[in-house]
């Protein structure tokens, strides 16, 4: 019965990580629900094709102090679907003026292991929330940047303590608002909730942040134009993804990002993941790598799916493999690479590249002392022989493309190694159709 039980855990764990639409539970107050921040986040985040739903615990008037005794809360975890979970700490909380963060860090916890338990894929991230301006004038603006000092350094503590990362909302107001007074992000001067244009800034960097993609270029403008939103959208991405250290993005949480260079039929891996556990790569061709960033040469033309594979644990303590394929096209063989000589110049073949016809033959001619038995066999790149020719006192032999079994072999390339006594030399052959 316990396997039973435990298969069918694991089956949904299964489709939970196979799902397309993420699902993300905001807690916080007023500040997160005025100017539907969550909204334009999945807005924004669904037109770029990262399908994401929000749902929204923010009681007005509240904090962490509130959301750790919510029974609404914990039955709202208790659902176990969310793959991101944003906690909002109050506006007192963030500078630590209410509560001590040490205080408001117990509180986070005792949170997050419920959180854990019942969502052991999930990704926990802080709101760096901004505070009221309280004016614009020099003394204003003091008292303001002290405040954003005091939160963006608890938020930065929450975030190591609990080896999560922030969303640098109040960092990015910050530098535009110590850069130009002139435009306001909040609804007054005394007020600390977003208007339209604050609330914008900070669904691109939530999606910035949560997804390490550029806001920018996304057609949802929200109550803007599409000037002003393409400005706020380089806003958020310049403070958010040039910064990864200040926000502990990928400072502990693992991040799958890799990408491939091709020249022809060789590529070369650019793996720019962060904290994984192990790493392996199959080509598509019968060929794994363990290497972190490997490269590789396709020896035949086609179509290959490369995945990468890799292990991965989550804050919970869950382990997972996250598997990811992208298509590599093979269309040409890169010939000049191939046709390096390695045999001192004892072993010639013409012609090479060899082409496959009815008429064509291959020819292997030895640079060697006469009467001497000449053993050859011509392998495949699996390392699986081909052909085997033998010759005693000739200097030239002969192929005509056939493997063992009569039948012309496949594209690609090929070693032929050929023993002479205890002596042993190796040539590369490219075979085309």
């Amino acid at each position: 019965m316990k396997k039973l039980i435990f298969f069918f855990i694991f089956i949904s764990i299964l489709f939970h990580l196979m799902a397309e639409t993420k699902h993300a539970l905001f807690i916080g107050n007023s500040i997160t629900y005025m100017g539907d921040i969550p909204q334009k986040f999945e807005t924004i985040a669904d037109a770029f094709g990262d399908s994401v739903d929000v749902r929204l615990h923010t009681p007005g008037g509240t904090g962490i102090c509130d959301h750790v005794v919510s029974e609404a809360l914990y039955e709202t975890i208790r659902e176990g679907i969310w793959d991101y979970f944003i906690i909002q700490p109050g506006s007192g909380e963030s500078p630590g003026t209410s509560t001590p963060p040490e205080i408001t860090l117990e509180r986070i916890e005792t949170i997050l292991d419920s959180v854990y338990y019942y969502n052991p894929y999930v990704q926990p991230l802080f709101y760096e929330i901004s505070c009221r301006t309280w004016g614009n004038s020099q003394e204003d603006l003091v008292t303001y940047n002290e405040t954003m000092d005091a939160i963006l350094s608890n938020v930065q503590y929450w975030a190591d303590n609990t080896e999560t990362f922030l969303a640098p909302i109040g960092e990015t107001l910050r530098n535009a608002w110590n850069a130009n007074q002139d435009t306001l992000f909040w609804n007054d001067y005394d007020d600390i909730h977003l208007n339209e244009y604050g609330s914008y800034i900070a669904a691109c960097v939530f999606y910035a942040s949560i997804f390490q993609k550029p806001s920018f270029g996304s057609e949802f403008c929200g109550d803007l134009n599409h000037v002003v939103a393409e400005e706020y959208q380089q806003m958020a991405d310049d403070m958010t993804l040039n910064n990864f250290p200040d926000w502990r993005i990928n400072t502990y949480n693992f991040w799958i990002d890799f990408d491939i260079e091709q020249n022809l039929n060789e590529i070369s891996i650019i793996n720019n993941s962060s904290n994984l556990e192990n790493v392996s790569w199959d080509f598509g061709d019968g060929t794994i790598s363990e290497e972190f960033a490997p490269e590789h040469v396709y020896q035949e033309i086609g179509s290959y799916n490369l995945t990468f594979n890799a292990g991965v644990i989550y804050n919970s303590g869950a382990e997972a493999v996250i598997s990811e394929t992208l298509e590599v096209n093979v269309t040409e063989l890169n010939v000049s690479a191939e046709q390096d000589i390695t045999a001192n110049n004892k072993i010639s073949i013409y012609p090479n590249p060899f082409r496959l016809s009815k008429n064509n033959i291959l020819k292997i001619s030895f640079d060697l002392p006469q009467n001497n038995l000449i053993n050859l066999g011509i392998y495949n790149a699996k390392g699986q022989i081909v052909k085997s020719l033998i010759s005693s006192e000739q200097e030239n032999l002969f192929w005509d493309g056939k493997d063992l079994n009569g039948k012309n072999v496949s594209s690609g390339l090929y070693l032929i190694k050929a023993s002479v006594g205890k002596d042993n030399y190796n040539e590369k052959i490219l075979i085309l159709k």
